[in-house]
């Protein structure tokens, strides 16, 4: 017979994760500023071992005590952006907004060093159209696409001058070689660079996860304070399925000064956060 269920905390459906950079207040992320974005499947899980003391030929247990306490977190995250693909490694980089525009005049396989590009925002989202010169700065990456079917091509070139502006039109300086050819109205990208198995110092990160129980919006938060992304950048392309990167976070305990800043005093350095349930 089975038992009776004895409260309706059951747990179904997603969660909101946060992040922001180790030092800022983990208590006082929210979804509109501060969520990564579409993710699944986030699991936080809590294991130790445990040391025994056993006496005897029989080997009995008199004794044991819990060590190795660890906490293992992980998420698949969805969202393919500049700054997703940089937690991904446990970097805290500045990422740059991107912007679309496109060629007013064409690129007819001479070598060139002058682009001149007008704005063309994503259908929908006008942020993302060119708008001041500061759009394009001194060293910015760019990446020329062709149009209308043939979206494979594309040629990344870096601005190495000041762009410039009059009636709409805006001059970029940005070396093209001979036999690469764009035609008029193609796609000019202003994008970020992200390094591939960059050498450079992980960041830690703190965290914010925000769900709710299945009945009655109960919510579910948890507060970690102090994370590394052990596992994150994948970019995988598929004809059949959504790609998506498996990120696993490694949460760290606070020392004494960290744990003297602000809310992180409620955590201490026994613990590597709190999980908050209705």
């Amino acid at each position: 017979m089975a038992a009776d269920t004895k409260t309706n905390a059951y747990l179904l459906g997603n969660a909101t994760l946060m992040m922001t950079p180790f030092g800022n207040d983990p208590f006082a992320l929210l979804p509109d500023t501060d969520s990564i974005g579409m993710v699944k499947n986030i699991a936080m899980n809590v294991e130790s071992d445990t040391i025994e003391l056993r006496n005897g030929i029989q080997q009995i247990l008199v004794d044991s005590q819990k060590s190795n306490v660890r906490t293992t977190l992980s998420a698949e995250v969805y969202e393919f952006s500049a700054a997703n693909l940089f937690r991904g490694m446990s970097l805290n980089r500045a990422t740059v907004m991107p912007k679309r525009g496109k060629l007013k005049t064409a690129i007819g396989g001479a070598a060139t060093t002058t682009l001149v590009v007008n704005t063309n925002p994503l259908p929908g989202d006008a942020t993302t159209g060119i708008t001041a010169v500061g759009d394009i700065p001194n060293g910015a990456t760019i990446l020329i696409q062709r149009a209308n079917g043939q979206d494979d091509y594309v040629y990344p070139v870096r601005v190495t001058a000041a762009t410039t502006t009059a009636t709409g039109d805006f001059t970029v300086t940005a070396a093209v070689p001979a036999g690469v050819s764009f035609a008029a109205g193609d796609n000019v990208w202003i994008v970020n660079e992200v390094p591939m198995g960059d050498q450079s110092d992980q960041d830690f990160f703190s965290l914010k996860i925000a769900g709710t129980l299945s009945n009655y919006d109960k919510p579910v938060v948890m507060i970690i304070p102090k994370v590394k992304v052990t596992k994150g950048f994948q970019i995988n392309f598929s004809e059949t399925d959504y790609g998506s990167m498996p990120f696993e976070f490694t949460p760290y305990y606070l020392n004494t000064a960290e744990a003297a800043n602000g809310r992180m005093a409620e955590i201490g350095t026994k613990r590597t956060g709190y999980t908050y349930v209705a």
